[in-house]
Protein backbone atom coordinates (compact mmCIF):
# COMPACT_ATOMS: atom_id res chain seq x y z
CA UNK A 1 0.00 0.00 0.00
CA UNK A 2 1.04 3.60 -0.49
CA UNK A 3 1.03 6.27 2.24
CA UNK A 4 -2.68 6.89 1.63
CA UNK A 5 -3.59 3.24 2.13
CA UNK A 6 -4.19 2.51 -1.56
CA UNK A 7 -3.36 -1.07 -2.55
CA UNK A 8 -0.51 -1.20 -5.05
CA UNK A 9 0.08 -4.94 -5.38
CA UNK A 10 -1.17 -8.31 -4.10
CA UNK A 11 1.05 -11.37 -3.58
CA UNK A 12 -0.17 -14.93 -2.93
CA UNK A 13 2.10 -17.27 -0.97
CA UNK A 14 0.58 -20.74 -0.74
CA UNK A 15 1.31 -22.47 2.55
CA UNK A 16 2.84 -19.43 4.24
CA UNK A 17 1.96 -18.44 7.80
CA UNK A 18 1.45 -14.72 8.42
CA UNK A 19 0.99 -14.02 12.10
CA UNK A 20 4.12 -11.86 11.65
CA UNK A 21 5.44 -10.25 8.46
CA UNK A 22 8.32 -7.95 7.51
CA UNK A 23 9.58 -6.80 4.10
CA UNK A 24 13.30 -7.40 3.43
CA UNK A 25 14.50 -4.93 0.75
CA UNK A 26 17.86 -6.71 0.47
CA UNK A 27 16.36 -10.07 -0.47
CA UNK A 28 13.27 -8.58 -2.13
CA UNK A 29 11.10 -10.86 -0.06
CA UNK A 30 8.77 -11.16 2.94
CA UNK A 31 9.78 -12.69 6.26
CA UNK A 32 6.87 -14.39 7.99
CA UNK A 33 6.02 -16.75 10.83
CA UNK A 34 3.16 -18.13 12.83
CA UNK A 35 3.21 -18.10 16.64
CA UNK A 36 5.84 -20.82 17.07
CA UNK A 37 7.00 -21.51 13.48
CA UNK A 38 10.41 -20.87 11.96
CA UNK A 39 11.15 -17.52 10.33
CA UNK A 40 10.83 -17.93 6.55
CA UNK A 41 11.67 -15.45 3.76
CA UNK A 42 9.78 -15.82 0.47
CA UNK A 43 10.11 -13.72 -2.66
CA UNK A 44 7.08 -12.11 -4.29
CA UNK A 45 6.38 -15.35 -6.20
CA UNK A 46 6.32 -17.43 -3.02
CA UNK A 47 9.71 -19.08 -3.53
CA UNK A 48 11.50 -19.72 -0.22
CA UNK A 49 14.72 -17.72 -0.04
CA UNK A 50 15.84 -18.43 3.52
CA UNK A 51 14.64 -20.27 6.62
CA UNK A 52 15.79 -19.43 10.15
CA UNK A 53 15.08 -22.10 12.73
CA UNK A 54 13.35 -20.38 15.64
CA UNK A 55 11.56 -21.67 18.75
CA UNK A 56 10.38 -18.39 20.27
CA UNK A 57 6.76 -18.74 21.44
CA UNK A 58 4.00 -16.27 20.64
CA UNK A 59 5.66 -14.43 17.74
CA UNK A 60 3.26 -11.60 16.85
CA UNK A 61 5.25 -8.71 15.34
CA UNK A 62 8.38 -8.45 13.21
CA UNK A 63 10.43 -5.66 11.62
CA UNK A 64 13.51 -5.54 9.39
CA UNK A 65 16.58 -3.49 10.38
CA UNK A 66 19.80 -3.01 8.42
CA UNK A 67 20.42 0.51 9.75
CA UNK A 68 21.00 0.49 13.51
CA UNK A 69 24.29 -1.42 13.15
CA UNK A 70 26.61 -0.95 10.17
CA UNK A 71 26.87 -3.83 7.66
CA UNK A 72 24.44 -6.07 9.57
CA UNK A 73 20.81 -7.03 9.02
CA UNK A 74 18.42 -8.05 11.80
CA UNK A 75 14.84 -9.05 12.42
CA UNK A 76 13.22 -7.56 15.49
CA UNK A 77 10.76 -10.22 16.72
CA UNK A 78 8.08 -9.05 19.17
CA UNK A 79 6.75 -12.07 21.07
CA UNK A 80 4.04 -12.77 23.58
CA UNK A 81 4.79 -14.88 26.62
CA UNK A 82 4.40 -18.65 26.46
CA UNK A 83 1.66 -18.61 29.11
CA UNK A 84 -1.13 -16.25 30.10
CA UNK A 85 0.27 -13.28 31.98
CA UNK A 86 3.88 -14.04 31.04
CA UNK A 87 5.97 -11.02 29.92
CA UNK A 88 6.57 -10.05 26.31
CA UNK A 89 10.05 -10.37 24.82
CA UNK A 90 11.67 -8.26 22.12
CA UNK A 91 14.36 -10.22 20.29
CA UNK A 92 16.95 -8.99 17.78
CA UNK A 93 17.80 -11.86 15.41
CA UNK A 94 21.00 -11.52 13.35
CA UNK A 95 19.93 -12.88 9.96
CA UNK A 96 23.33 -14.04 8.66
CA UNK A 97 24.11 -16.16 11.74
CA UNK A 98 20.56 -16.79 13.04
CA UNK A 99 21.69 -15.58 16.46
CA UNK A 100 19.47 -13.87 19.01
CA UNK A 101 21.80 -10.97 19.81
CA UNK A 102 19.55 -9.06 22.23
CA UNK A 103 16.58 -9.99 24.40
CA UNK A 104 14.43 -7.40 26.17
CA UNK A 105 11.79 -8.57 28.68
CA UNK A 106 8.71 -6.34 28.96
CA UNK A 107 6.19 -7.19 31.71
CA UNK A 108 2.47 -6.73 31.06
CA UNK A 109 0.71 -3.76 32.66
CA UNK A 110 -1.08 -4.99 35.71
CA UNK A 111 -0.28 -8.51 34.61
CA UNK A 112 -2.89 -8.42 31.82
CA UNK A 113 -2.59 -5.38 29.53
CA UNK A 114 -0.25 -4.70 26.63
CA UNK A 115 0.50 -8.11 25.16
CA UNK A 116 2.74 -8.00 22.08
CA UNK A 117 1.11 -6.99 18.79
CA UNK A 118 2.58 -5.72 15.54
CA UNK A 119 6.00 -4.17 14.87
CA UNK A 120 7.53 -1.92 12.20
CA UNK A 121 10.66 0.15 11.53
CA UNK A 122 10.52 3.61 9.95
CA UNK A 123 12.26 7.00 9.74
CA UNK A 124 10.84 10.04 11.52
CA UNK A 125 12.47 13.45 12.12
CA UNK A 126 15.97 12.20 11.40
CA UNK A 127 15.60 9.12 13.61
CA UNK A 128 15.42 5.44 12.73
CA UNK A 129 12.55 4.11 14.85
CA UNK A 130 11.05 0.81 15.95
CA UNK A 131 7.31 0.91 16.64
CA UNK A 132 5.75 -1.75 18.87
CA UNK A 133 2.05 -2.32 19.43
CA UNK A 134 1.00 -3.18 23.00
CA UNK A 135 -2.46 -4.56 22.29
CA UNK A 136 -5.38 -2.69 23.86
CA UNK A 137 -2.91 -0.42 25.64
CA UNK A 138 -0.43 1.66 23.61
CA UNK A 139 1.69 2.14 20.49
CA UNK A 140 5.27 3.01 21.42
CA UNK A 141 8.18 4.20 19.25
CA UNK A 142 11.80 3.49 20.20
CA UNK A 143 14.80 5.29 18.68
CA UNK A 144 17.24 2.73 17.26
CA UNK A 145 19.62 5.24 15.69
CA UNK A 146 20.03 8.98 15.32
CA UNK A 147 20.58 9.63 11.61
CA UNK A 148 23.11 12.33 10.75
CA UNK A 149 21.44 15.55 9.59
CA UNK A 150 22.43 17.14 6.29
CA UNK A 151 25.44 19.47 6.66
CA UNK A 152 24.70 23.14 7.46
CA UNK A 153 26.01 26.08 5.46
CA UNK A 154 27.04 25.24 1.91
CA UNK A 155 26.33 22.04 0.10
CA UNK A 156 25.89 20.50 -3.29
CA UNK A 157 23.18 19.04 -5.46
CA UNK A 158 23.73 16.40 -8.15
CA UNK A 159 21.09 15.62 -10.76
CA UNK A 160 21.25 13.10 -13.59
CA UNK A 161 19.10 13.01 -16.69
CA UNK A 162 18.69 9.58 -18.30
CA UNK A 163 16.87 9.61 -21.64
CA UNK A 164 17.55 9.17 -25.35
CA UNK A 165 17.59 12.26 -27.54
CA UNK A 166 18.71 12.04 -31.14
CA UNK A 167 21.58 14.30 -32.20
CA UNK A 168 20.52 15.43 -35.67
CA UNK A 169 23.20 14.75 -38.30
CA UNK A 170 24.89 17.87 -39.68
CA UNK A 171 22.34 20.19 -38.07
CA UNK A 172 25.01 22.69 -37.04
CA UNK A 173 24.90 25.17 -34.19
CA UNK A 174 21.57 26.58 -35.38
CA UNK A 175 19.64 23.38 -34.70
CA UNK A 176 21.23 21.65 -31.69
CA UNK A 177 19.84 18.89 -29.51
CA UNK A 178 18.60 20.51 -26.29
CA UNK A 179 18.06 19.04 -22.83
CA UNK A 180 17.42 20.75 -19.47
CA UNK A 181 18.14 20.02 -15.82
CA UNK A 182 16.10 22.06 -13.33
CA UNK A 183 17.49 22.77 -9.86
CA UNK A 184 15.13 23.92 -7.13
CA UNK A 185 14.61 23.90 -3.39
CA UNK A 186 17.98 25.38 -2.33
CA UNK A 187 17.07 28.01 0.26
CA UNK A 188 18.90 30.99 1.68
CA UNK A 189 21.33 33.58 0.35
CA UNK A 190 23.71 31.29 -1.49
CA UNK A 191 25.74 31.37 -4.67
CA UNK A 192 27.31 28.80 -6.97
CA UNK A 193 30.93 27.98 -6.10
CA UNK A 194 31.61 25.24 -8.64
CA UNK A 195 29.91 23.48 -11.54
CA UNK A 196 30.81 19.95 -12.64
CA UNK A 197 29.35 18.64 -15.88
CA UNK A 198 29.46 14.91 -16.66
CA UNK A 199 28.66 13.60 -20.12
CA UNK A 200 27.63 10.17 -18.90
CA UNK A 201 26.72 8.59 -22.22
CA UNK A 202 26.69 10.11 -25.68
CA UNK A 203 26.73 7.52 -28.42
CA UNK A 204 28.00 9.06 -31.62
CA UNK A 205 30.49 8.06 -34.28
CA UNK A 206 33.30 10.57 -34.93
CA UNK A 207 33.25 12.76 -31.80
CA UNK A 208 35.18 15.47 -33.65
CA UNK A 209 31.86 16.50 -35.19
CA UNK A 210 30.28 17.49 -31.88
CA UNK A 211 30.07 20.73 -29.94
CA UNK A 212 28.63 21.00 -26.40
CA UNK A 213 27.68 24.13 -24.53
CA UNK A 214 25.96 24.78 -21.19
CA UNK A 215 23.74 27.77 -20.41
CA UNK A 216 22.07 29.27 -17.36
CA UNK A 217 20.15 32.50 -17.60
CA UNK A 218 22.29 34.84 -19.73
CA UNK A 219 25.56 32.92 -19.21
CA UNK A 220 26.80 30.35 -21.75
CA UNK A 221 29.95 28.24 -21.66
CA UNK A 222 31.37 26.12 -24.48
CA UNK A 223 32.51 22.94 -22.74
CA UNK A 224 33.54 20.76 -25.72
CA UNK A 225 34.11 21.93 -29.28
CA UNK A 226 34.92 19.60 -32.17
CA UNK A 227 37.88 17.82 -30.58
CA UNK A 228 40.80 17.51 -32.97
CA UNK A 229 39.31 19.78 -35.63
CA UNK A 230 41.76 22.39 -36.94
CA UNK A 231 39.39 24.43 -39.08
CA UNK A 232 39.52 22.20 -42.13
CA UNK A 233 38.85 18.53 -42.71
CA UNK A 234 37.59 16.43 -39.80
CA UNK A 235 38.31 16.13 -36.10
CA UNK A 236 38.79 13.17 -33.77
CA UNK A 237 37.49 10.03 -35.53
CA UNK A 238 36.82 7.94 -32.39
CA UNK A 239 33.34 7.14 -31.08
CA UNK A 240 31.27 8.04 -28.00
CA UNK A 241 31.64 10.03 -24.80
CA UNK A 242 31.39 7.78 -21.72
CA UNK A 243 31.88 9.07 -18.17
CA UNK A 244 33.44 12.35 -19.30
CA UNK A 245 33.71 14.54 -16.18
CA UNK A 246 34.38 18.24 -16.81
CA UNK A 247 35.42 20.58 -14.00
CA UNK A 248 37.80 23.46 -13.32
CA UNK A 249 40.50 21.55 -11.46
CA UNK A 250 44.25 22.03 -11.49
CA UNK A 251 46.39 19.39 -13.14
CA UNK A 252 43.75 17.99 -15.50
CA UNK A 253 44.13 17.60 -19.26
CA UNK A 254 41.86 19.85 -21.29
CA UNK A 255 39.20 17.81 -23.06
CA UNK A 256 40.28 19.38 -26.35
CA UNK A 257 43.72 17.76 -25.97
CA UNK A 258 42.80 14.11 -25.47
CA UNK A 259 44.72 11.52 -27.55
CA UNK A 260 43.51 11.02 -31.11
CA UNK A 261 44.17 7.25 -31.01
CA UNK A 262 41.06 5.11 -30.50
CA UNK A 263 40.79 2.09 -28.23
CA UNK A 264 39.11 -0.16 -30.75
CA UNK A 265 36.64 2.41 -32.02
CA UNK A 266 36.17 4.15 -28.65
CA UNK A 267 37.47 7.61 -27.76
CA UNK A 268 39.69 8.20 -24.74
CA UNK A 269 37.14 10.43 -23.04
CA UNK A 270 36.47 8.50 -19.81
CA UNK A 271 37.78 10.32 -16.74
CA UNK A 272 38.27 13.86 -15.42
CA UNK A 273 39.16 16.77 -17.70
CA UNK A 274 39.12 20.54 -17.83
CA UNK A 275 36.39 21.84 -20.16
CA UNK A 276 37.28 23.83 -23.27
CA UNK A 277 36.23 27.02 -21.49
CA UNK A 278 36.12 27.27 -17.68
CA UNK A 279 32.83 26.47 -16.00
CA UNK A 280 33.79 29.11 -13.45
CA UNK A 281 31.78 31.62 -15.48
CA UNK A 282 28.78 30.39 -13.47
CA UNK A 283 30.47 30.67 -10.06
CA UNK A 284 31.28 33.24 -7.35
CA UNK A 285 29.28 36.09 -8.81
CA UNK A 286 26.13 35.79 -6.73
CA UNK A 287 24.52 33.37 -9.19
CA UNK A 288 21.61 31.56 -7.56
CA UNK A 289 22.05 27.79 -7.95
CA UNK A 290 18.31 27.33 -8.51
CA UNK A 291 17.12 27.52 -12.08
CA UNK A 292 17.34 25.85 -15.48
CA UNK A 293 20.63 24.53 -16.85
CA UNK A 294 20.44 23.90 -20.59
CA UNK A 295 22.79 21.52 -22.42
CA UNK A 296 23.04 21.91 -26.19
CA UNK A 297 24.83 19.50 -28.54
CA UNK A 298 25.37 20.15 -32.22
CA UNK A 299 26.61 17.90 -35.02
CA UNK A 300 28.66 19.89 -37.48
CA UNK A 301 29.50 17.35 -40.22
CA UNK A 302 27.46 14.98 -42.37
CA UNK A 303 27.58 11.23 -42.52
CA UNK A 304 27.04 9.97 -38.97
CA UNK A 305 24.38 9.86 -36.28
CA UNK A 306 24.13 9.58 -32.55
CA UNK A 307 22.18 10.31 -29.39
CA UNK A 308 22.42 11.79 -25.90
CA UNK A 309 21.65 9.07 -23.32
CA UNK A 310 22.76 10.49 -19.96
CA UNK A 311 24.29 13.60 -18.42
CA UNK A 312 24.83 14.83 -14.87
CA UNK A 313 25.18 18.24 -13.32
CA UNK A 314 26.72 18.82 -9.89
CA UNK A 315 26.31 22.29 -8.40
CA UNK A 316 28.39 23.22 -5.34
CA UNK A 317 27.20 26.30 -3.48
CA UNK A 318 27.87 28.27 -0.33
CA UNK A 319 26.58 31.20 1.67
CA UNK A 320 27.24 34.52 0.00
CA UNK A 321 30.02 36.37 1.81
CA UNK A 322 28.65 38.40 4.74
CA UNK A 323 25.45 36.38 5.04
CA UNK A 324 25.13 33.84 7.84
CA UNK A 325 22.01 31.95 6.79
CA UNK A 326 22.27 28.20 7.23
CA UNK A 327 21.05 26.20 4.22
CA UNK A 328 20.81 22.54 3.41
CA UNK A 329 21.04 20.66 0.14
CA UNK A 330 18.06 18.48 -0.71
CA UNK A 331 18.40 16.85 -4.14
CA UNK A 332 15.18 16.50 -6.12
CA UNK A 333 16.19 13.39 -8.08
CA UNK A 334 17.99 10.12 -7.53
CA UNK A 335 21.38 9.85 -9.22
CA UNK A 336 24.33 7.47 -9.35
CA UNK A 337 27.54 8.94 -10.72
CA UNK A 338 30.28 7.23 -12.68
CA UNK A 339 33.03 6.18 -10.31
CA UNK A 340 36.27 8.17 -10.29
CA UNK A 341 38.95 7.32 -11.17
CA UNK A 342 37.92 4.75 -13.75
CA UNK A 343 39.84 2.57 -14.54
CA UNK A 344 41.20 2.40 -10.96
CA UNK A 345 43.75 0.58 -8.77
CA UNK A 346 42.94 -0.24 -6.05
CA UNK A 347 40.54 2.48 -4.82
CA UNK A 348 37.81 4.53 -6.43
CA UNK A 349 35.02 6.83 -5.28
CA UNK A 350 31.31 6.44 -6.00
CA UNK A 351 28.95 9.39 -5.52
CA UNK A 352 25.17 9.25 -5.37
CA UNK A 353 22.20 11.37 -4.30
CA UNK A 354 18.79 10.51 -2.85
CA UNK A 355 15.88 13.01 -2.71
CA UNK A 356 14.22 11.58 0.40
CA UNK A 357 14.97 9.52 3.50
CA UNK A 358 14.98 5.78 3.00
CA UNK A 359 16.88 2.51 2.92
CA UNK A 360 19.87 2.65 0.56
CA UNK A 361 21.95 -0.28 -0.68
CA UNK A 362 25.10 0.07 -2.78
CA UNK A 363 26.69 -3.22 -3.78
CA UNK A 364 29.49 -4.44 -6.06
CA UNK A 365 29.10 -7.41 -8.41
CA UNK A 366 31.48 -9.30 -10.69
CA UNK A 367 30.78 -10.33 -14.29
CA UNK A 368 29.02 -13.49 -13.09
CA UNK A 369 26.57 -11.44 -11.03
CA UNK A 370 28.08 -12.53 -7.72
CA UNK A 371 28.08 -9.92 -4.97
CA UNK A 372 31.68 -9.15 -3.95
CA UNK A 373 31.17 -6.15 -1.65
CA UNK A 374 28.42 -4.27 0.19
CA UNK A 375 29.31 -0.58 0.59
CA UNK A 376 26.01 0.82 1.93
CA UNK A 377 23.08 -0.96 3.57
CA UNK A 378 21.21 1.42 5.86
CA UNK A 379 18.62 4.19 6.02
CA UNK A 380 20.02 7.52 4.81
CA UNK A 381 18.73 11.07 4.97
CA UNK A 382 18.07 12.87 1.69
CA UNK A 383 21.33 14.30 0.40
CA UNK A 384 24.52 13.72 -1.56
CA UNK A 385 27.00 11.03 -0.57
CA UNK A 386 30.39 9.71 -1.66
CA UNK A 387 31.69 6.22 -0.84
CA UNK A 388 35.23 4.88 -1.19
CA UNK A 389 35.61 1.38 -2.64
CA UNK A 390 38.90 -0.44 -2.08
CA UNK A 391 39.36 -3.46 -4.36
CA UNK A 392 42.77 -4.53 -3.09
CA UNK A 393 41.52 -8.08 -2.55
CA UNK A 394 39.95 -8.42 -6.02
CA UNK A 395 41.50 -9.33 -9.35
CA UNK A 396 41.61 -7.11 -12.42
CA UNK A 397 38.49 -7.00 -14.54
CA UNK A 398 35.06 -5.52 -15.08
CA UNK A 399 32.79 -4.96 -12.08
CA UNK A 400 29.34 -3.45 -11.66
CA UNK A 401 28.01 -1.28 -8.85
CA UNK A 402 24.28 -1.11 -8.15
CA UNK A 403 22.36 1.50 -6.15
CA UNK A 404 18.86 0.76 -4.86
CA UNK A 405 16.57 3.01 -2.85
CA UNK A 406 12.79 2.78 -2.89
CA UNK A 407 11.79 2.17 -6.52
CA UNK A 408 15.06 3.60 -7.87
CA UNK A 409 17.63 1.16 -9.25
CA UNK A 410 20.73 2.06 -11.29
CA UNK A 411 23.78 0.04 -12.25
CA UNK A 412 27.09 1.24 -13.70
CA UNK A 413 30.24 -0.47 -14.92
CA UNK A 414 33.80 0.11 -13.72
CA UNK A 415 37.24 -1.28 -14.52
CA UNK A 416 39.86 -2.53 -12.05
CA UNK A 417 43.30 -2.56 -13.64
CA UNK A 418 46.20 -3.86 -11.51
Amino acid sequence: MDTLGNRLATYTHAGAAYRTIAWDPNRKGFWSSNFSDNLVCRDTNGVVLRTLTNTLPGKYGMAFDSTSTADSAFLWVWSQGATTGAPNTLNRIHIASNTNTRIYTVPLVGGTLGIAGGAETFVKDGKFMLALNYQNYAMVGYVLKELAPPPPGGGSVTITRNQTKVIVDNAGNANPTVDTINVSGIAGSVEITKVTLTIGDVQHSWIGDLRFWLSKDATTDTTISRIGWTGTGFGNSCDDFTGTILSDSAGLVNIQNIPTACIGTQSQTTGNFNPKSPLGVFANNGTNPNGSYILRISDNAAGDTGSLRSWTLKIDYNTITGVNNNVTSIPNEFSLNQNYPNPFNPSTKIAYTIPNNGLVTLKIYNLLGKEVASLVNEVKNAGSYEVNFNAANLSSGVYFYRLESGNFVDTKKMFLLK
